[in-house]
Formats: C-alpha cells, sequence, structure tokens
C-alpha cells in the first residue's frame, strides 16, 4: 500500500505518510509522558532487538525506460547516468569504492527507494534497515549517528540524514567503515548475563554457589571478580556474622561498579564515597586499621590519654553525676593510696589520710603512776579497806 501511494503521490507527501504509518506501527501511540524511554533509549533498543522479517516483501527498483545518452557515471540499479558524481552518489570510505572516487555505484534515489523497501523488509524498523544499508556500502553503524539522525525533514530521508551525522562526534571517533563496526562492537562487546540458575551451565568460570551467594543478573566474568574479592576480604578480616558477610559483599559490588566505571572513562565521585562509607561501617578503613595496630603496643593508660585527647568523655548530666560516690572512692583510695605509697604529697594523698583517720584507733596516753592507767588497766578502784581485811 505505501509503495503504491509513494509512486502515486508527491515525495513529500509520501515521506510524511510514511513516517506516520511507521510510527503506528512501532509505537503504536506515540505518548510524550514523564518517565517515558529517551531518544538513545530508544535508538539502542531498536538497534539491540532482533530482526522481523516480512517474507511477503519483495526488493524491485525498476530500470529506466526512457532511452537517453549515457554518460560517464552511471546507477547500476536504475541505468541512469551523470558527468559528475558528487551531487547524485554518496560516499563510502570503503576499500571496495576506491577506483570509483569513493563513491558507491547506486544513485541516491535508488539509494532512498531501497532504503525504504528494506524498512518493509524489516518490519517497520529503520535501524535494522540502516544497519543493512551500512554492512552493503561500507558505512559505519553507530547509536550516535542514528540518534542524531531521528530529526529528519519531510524533504530528506533519514539514511541520508545519518549519513551526514556519521562525520560528527562519537561515530566518528569510532570509525568510518564496516570494519571498524566490527572493530568497535569487537571491543565493546558485553558477555551474556546469567539471568537464572540453569544457566549456569553453559558458563565455564561460574560456578552455582557463587551465583547463588552473589543473585543473578550479571556476566560470566563478574562473578569470577567478585568471588575473589569476595575470599580476599574474608580471608584478611573477621567474618563470622551475616552482617559481616553483607558489608563484605556491598563491598564487592561497589568494586565491581567502580571497576567498569573506570575503565569507560566515567565520574566515581559517588561510588568512591559509598565504598567509604561502607568500609567505615566495617570497621576496615586505613586508619581504623592503624588504630587497632597502634593498640596492641600501647599500655593502658598511654591508651586512655589518646582517647581523652582525640575524643574526650563529656560532662554526664545531672542525673547521672557520680550518685554512688565511685569517683570519691577511686580519688581516695586508688589514687589517693597510689600516691601515699609513692610517697607523693598531694590533694589525693590528704584526702586519703583524711579518709583513713576515720577509721584509724589511736593509742592513748597517760602519765606515770596514773591512777587512769591503773583503771585502764584492771578496770577499776581497788577497796583498801577490804584489801586489809583478808590480808588478816
Amino acid at each position: 500500500m505505501r509503495t503504491a501511494l509513494i509512486k502515486g503521490c508527491s515525495f513529500i507527501y509520501a515521506t510524511l505518510l510514511f513516517r506516520v504509518v511507521n510510527l503506528i506501527k512501532m509505537k503504536g501511540v506515540f505518548v510524550i509522558a514523564k518517565g517515558a524511554p529517551t531518544k538513545y533509549e530508544t535508538t539502542q533498543d531498536a538497534m539491540n532487538s532482533a530482526p522481523e522479517i516480512d517474507i511477503n516483501v519483495n526488493i524491485n527498483i525498476p530500470k529506466i525506460q526512457t532511452v537517453k545518452e549515457e554518460k560517464k557515471y552511471k546507477c547500476t540499479c536504475c541505468g541512469d547516468s551523470w558527468d559528475v558524481q558528487k551531487t547524485h552518489f554518496s560516499m563510502s570510505k570503503s576499500v571496495l569504492y576506491q577506483s570509483n572516487n569513493g563513491y558507491i555505484n547506486i544513485c541516491n534515489s535508488c539509494r532512498d527507494k531501497y532504503y525504504y523497501q528494506l524498512i518493509d523488509l524489516y518490519s517497520g524498523s529503520e535501524e535494522k534497515a540502516i544497519e543493512h544499508m551500512c554492512r552493503q556500502f561500507g558505512w559505519i553503524y553507530h547509536i550516535d549517528a542514528l540518534e542524531a539522525s531521528r530529526q529528519v525533514s519531510v524533504d530528506r530521508s533519514r539514511v541520508s540524514h545519518y549519513l551526514a551525522k556519521k562525520n560528527l562526534g562519537q561515530t566518528k571517533m569510532a570509525g568510518v567503515t564496516d570494519i571498524d563496526t566490527v572493530k568497535y562492537e569487537f571491543i565493546n562487546r558485553k558477555s551474556e548475563v546469567i539471568e537464572t540458575l540453569d544457566d549456569v551451565k553453559d558458563f565455564k568460570k561460574t560456578k552455582l554457589k557463587s551465583v547463588k551467594f552473589f543473585g543473578t543478573g550479571f556476566e560470566d566474568d563478574d562473578y569470577a571478580f567478585l568471588q575473589e574479592q569476595y575470599d580476599d576480604w574474608t580471608t584478611r578480616h573477621e567474618c563470622k556474622t551475616k552482617s559481616q558477610e553483607e558489608v563484605f559483599k556491598r563491598i564487592c559490588f561497589k568494586q565491581l561498579e567502580l571497576l567498569k566505571a573506570t575503565r569507560t572513562n566515567s565520574n566515581t565521585k559517588d561510588l568512591d564515597k559509598t565504598l567509604q562509607d561502607l568500609l567505615a561501617t566495617g570497621n576496615l578503613q586505613p586508619k581504623q586499621n592503624n588504630m587497632d595496630a597502634l593498640a596492641e603496643d600501647r599500655t593502658f593508660g598511654q591508651l586512655i590519654k589518646i582517647w581523652e585527647n582525640e575524643k574526650p568523655i563529656p560532662e554526664p548530666e545531672d542525673e547521672f553525676k557520680d550518685v554512688d560516690k565511685i569517683g570519691k572512692y577511686i580519688s581516695v583510695f586508688f589514687l589517693g593510696h597510689l600516691a601515699k605509697m609513692v610517697g607523693i604529697k598531694n590533694k589525693f594523698a590528704r584526702m586519703y589520710e583524711d579518709e583513713m583517720n576515720k577509721y584509724t584507733v589511736q593509742k592513748p596516753e597517760y602519765e606515770e603512776d596514773s591512777e587512769a592507767l591503773f583503771d585502764a588497766i584492771f578496770g577499776g578502784h581497788l577497796d583498801s579497806s577490804k584489801d586489809g581485811d583478808s590480808d588478816g
């Protein structure tokens, strides 16, 4: 139906009609809403999707019927010819066209007709049609040029717009020919993701135990990295509880994210901060480990001094102030006693002496031949008359 419209209508009208039909076929309803996929995401999904081939489509571009004088540069498709190539043919950096001044062998008109019929062949996918043409005519196939070529003027096909955009930005950095596409895809290839436990048997490196522990959704090489890092952490540090196990697991996940971000030269500021927070949670930061090592070489008194200098104990609230007098007991019977033993005269020694005086019995002093001394020894006065009677 669309082919008949293209033949019977003007080029502008046919192009507009094609794009409307294509949007309806591909999207169903074109809605702009918050959270909708970006152009880049839409293009990427279209590139990665499996091609849907319409087997009823036949590619057919008729030759021109008008007989005219043949000129220097001839289109191998329709048979028309021109004296110059620049305005009638598209360029390609492929070696296959180097002796044709770098121009492909079909004219721009046939190129566009071929493009539209390829879209029909690929069930409405412009991305698959452009990929097909890139492979055939030696052009690089890259997502940035595809995304940039989505906005097409009504008098210009998307493949024409793509050819202009492929010479800019990231696409140009990736290369110029279909061979560069092959190299780029090889360098940036992704391993298959393990979605279920049943997928493990298809991978040589990954063990079922690792997938159960770290969960599905990672690539084969990712599991090897995660397991290696986890084993390294847990052999160097204590891991006896479930909470410690989870901290080490999260650290490994963050290390994997950092590794991938570093490979692509992405910003790692947030990832670094999260990793530092996880290390602090697990008491694994270098400064924390250094303090633990220092603690083994310090006396108890030295450690108390260090802790008090770095983070002293604050004054307690009134309701918690030395209600059981433990502070006084320590000052008197520990510090005061210690000062008394080593002969230091200070306030603690005096406090100790004052407190001990309360519980010290002083030896009484008596005068010589004192009656009080007699009473203290014998417990009372003697009756002299009774003593005289008993002697008689």
